[in-house]
């Protein structure tokens, strides 16, 4: 590999390094601020849950609430428009196994 591959997969990897960093302080942060026995009983629930969510005019996880961010955290999926905080930004708080999947349209097809 010549020296530009080997930045681009370190850059991958200090860029994975982060969200994770990111993630894990929002969870430890929910953690500490919610009871145990609701989200044992979150977690256990076998009932698959919706929810429609807006991010106002943030381009940035640090300006969310914490119940967004709380939502996000759990999510398997998260679809989101053009709109929305842009996918790396999403990509902090969602789990590696999370799908994060682009459903809007401009006026200009991007």
């Amino acid at each position: 590999q010549n020296n530009n591959e080997n930045d681009f997969l370190n850059d991958n990897d200090s860029s994975n390094n982060d969200n994770n960093n990111v993630r894990s302080q929002i969870e430890s942060l929910l953690s500490t601020l919610s009871n145990d026995d609701n989200q044992e009983q979150e977690q256990t629930s076998p009932n698959s849950q919706v929810y429609i969510i807006g991010t106002g005019l943030s381009n940035c996880v640090a300006d969310l609430p914490l119940g967004i961010l709380s939502i996000l955290v759990r999510a398997n999926v998260v679809l989101h428009d053009s709109l929305s905080l842009p996918p790396d930004e999403i990509r902090k708080v969602v789990s590696s196994s999370c799908v994060i999947q682009n459903v809007g349209k401009r006026g200009d097809d991007q």
